[in-house]
This record gives structure tokens, sequence and C-alpha cells, in this order.
């Protein structure tokens, strides 16, 4: 057990620590379950959880590739309670500009049958965001001079921009619940979530102007299949919706499990709409877990990218104390 913590927690400073920090559009979207749905806190057997995250898109058009750092701890208290926090940084762009996000959780779970099978699970999160820019860095119209080169940017000329403030910081809370089915002898356990995000439409602007951050609704859900012992199947799907904006997530992850050795492998493919299709696939041995996803662009902007996305990595520790009789206590992700 000591060596699966020290192995993780040298892995982790080198996974999280040497990057800058993409919004939170994660391919991965059910490996960093705080960020899916405040009430999946705690939803796990063992008895603390820490997830590592790093995505990075972008790099075959843009100088400065967008990117995204997320690490979590959260934990089952007692009497159905859990806690736990999450730490987050967005940087994209030439201006350097910046996301960050602290957040806490908290959810109740809660069985509404006899012997325990179907469960609910209602989360609350809270916290602050920070968002920045470099105006010295950036480039605008009126900065632009033509030349016998073919036009260049003069950096000393007044941008004709008038930023009232180039760092704000927010407050922001959420909620969710989530169902799942928890019979270990059942062959089939399904799950379903819903998530509420910016209930306090946080204000947020550099120009000082009334903006305010728009109500963002998620569903997830999923069933986890077992073909054999050795073998399950895992379909599963995410929407996301925030007044114009739009987003499908669908995958189907295939878990094969390796008795001799004792490790999970994991393989499926991810299509998100009609935007990019991704490669997912990871590995489960004890108490860790990683995986690692590769986006493949075909929207339209294929013809700069030529198909090149975004990678994705991400790494889960859960720290478990040896039970004789364990209770099926959460969803069979």
């Amino acid at each position: 057990m000591r060596k699966s913590l020290l192995l993780f927690t040298s892995s982790l400073l080198l996974f999280v620590g040497s990057v800058k920090s993409q919004d939170f559009h994660l391919t991965q979207f059910d490996a960093a379950p705080l960020n899916l749905n405040p009430s999946l806190t705690g939803l796990f057997n063992g008895n603390y959880r820490i997830h590592g995250h790093y995505r990075t898109q972008w790099q075959a058009i843009a100088n400065k590739p967008f990117q995204t750092a997320y690490i979590s701890f959260d934990m089952p208290i007692k009497k159905g309670f859990s806690a736990g926090a999450s730490i987050a940084n967005y940087n994209a762009g030439t201006g350097s500009y910046n996301e960050f996000q602290l957040m806490l959780f908290g959810a109740y779970k809660m069985s509404i049958d006899k012997k325990k099978h179907h469960n609910l699970s209602f989360g609350l999160q809270a916290g602050f965001f920070t968002k920045s820019v470099n105006q010295n860095k950036l480039a605008f119209g009126q900065q632009y001079i033509q030349d016998a080169n073919g036009g260049s940017f003069d950096m000393s000329l007044a941008s004709g921009e008038n930023l009232t403030n180039t760092f704000d910081i927010n407050f922001d809370c959420g909620a969710g619940i989530t169902y799942y089915y928890s019979n270990i002898a059942s062959r089939i356990n399904p799950f379903v979530g819903f998530s509420i995000y910016h209930f306090n439409f946080p204000k947020e602007s550099f120009y000082g102007e009334n903006n305010k951050l728009p109500l963002r609704y998620v569903i997830n859900a999923g069933v986890r299949i077992g073909i054999t012992e050795t073998l399950s199947l895992m379909p599963k799907f995410m929407y996301e919706h925030q007044q114009q904006a739009n987003e499908i997530l669908a995958s189907v992850m295939v878990q094969y499990y390796l008795k001799n050795a004792d490790i999970i492998l994991m393989a499926g493919p991810t299509f998100r709409s009609k935007d990019a299709f991704a490669i997912d696939l990871g590995v489960k041995w004890n108490d860790l877990e990683f995986r690692f996803t590769y986006d493949i662009n075909i929207s339209t902007l294929n013809t700069s990218t030529t198909g090149r996305g975004g990678t994705e990595l991400s790494l889960t520790y859960v720290f478990k104390k040896l039970n004789p009789n364990p209770i099926p206590s959460c969803p069979r992700l």
C-alpha cells in the first residue's frame, strides 16, 4: 500500500507540477468525477481518492496551446456524508488568458430500497474562480501597419481597447444528483446523473460590463454490463447545454481483467458532437488507474489541423483499508 501511494505521489508531482494549466472540456468526462457532478463526491469503494488530470489542445495551430491542469481529493466521512475539494487551472492563447478555480464539495447518499441496491446521492459545490489576461501580449487592429513585408504590428501604438481590469474574481456554486444501481451480483448496473452550475449567475467582464455566466446543465448516464467474469462493457454519454451551446459525448469502454496479473485493461472509442473522435486507453492496477486519450479532429477545422486535436492524461489513486465484508456503496463506473 505504501509503495502504491509513493508511486502515485511522485507521478502526480510530475504530472501536474510541470504544466501551466482548457476550460473543463474533457474527453475523459467520467475520469474526473467531481468535475462531472458534485453528487459523485465520495462515491467509490475506499477511504479517500486523489485524482490528477491534464489536457492540451490545438498544438497543431496555436503557438500557445490550450492547457488544463486539474487535481481533486474526496472522501466519505460517515452516515452517508462525503466531502472533497478541487483545484483547476486553465491557460490559453498568446494573451496568457488564465482561469483558476478552487471548489469545495459536499454530498449525501442514501438507499431507497431495503436491499440497498437502488441509491441516490445529492451534492453541492461552492468556491471561487479568477480570470486574468495580459493585455501587453495582445495585438489589435489599430496597431497593424502596412509595409513592404506584408504588414506587421507595432505594439507601441495605442490599442484602442479600454479594459477596466485584467483580473477578476467571482464566487460560484452548483448542485447535482445521481442515481445508481449497486447490486454486485447483477450483470447490469445502470447510473444516471443531472447537475446545474452557476446558480448565482456570477458576473465576469474585463470591460466592466454586466456580463453574467448563464446556467450550465449537464446530464450523464451509462450502464456497466458484465459479459463474463473477466469481460465487461460500459456504454456511457454526457450532454451539456449552456445558453446556445450544446455538447454531446458518447463512449463505449471495454474492460478486460487479467487474473494472473491482477490488472484491468480498458479501451474504447469516444465521439464528441461532430467535432472529434477519440481513442481512450487505460489500465487499472491495485489502487491506481491511468488513462490516456487522443482526440482526432474531424470538424471543418481539419483542413488546418490535419486531424491533430488534443492529448489527455488522467491518474487516480484510491486508498482502501482491507474490509472482509464490503458493502456495495458506489456506482460501478
